[in-house]
């Protein structure tokens, strides 16, 4: 019998950086847009930092979103 393990962390990677985040430090997302700012994913920390990613698009945002989302519940 095989058990998937949760994942510790949400990893963001792109050509220069990468950026972890460990799961149990995750308070709660939010989503958030702006007209003149764009799209963006809010995760907030318990230690009370805070992180915007900027999405963009509202498209690319929701489902960003939703992968966060599902790694955070399985």
């Amino acid at each position: 019998m095989f058990f998937k393990k949760k994942p510790k962390y949400l990893v963001f990677d792109n050509e220069k950086n990468r950026l972890l985040i460990k799961i149990n430090e995750i308070a709660h997302i939010i989503t958030t847009e702006s007209i003149s700012n764009g799209y963006f994913i809010n995760i907030h920390l318990i230690n009370g930092n805070s992180l915007d990613l900027d999405c963009f698009t509202k498209e690319v945002r929701d489902k960003t979103y939703e992968k966060i989302k599902n790694i955070l519940i399985n």
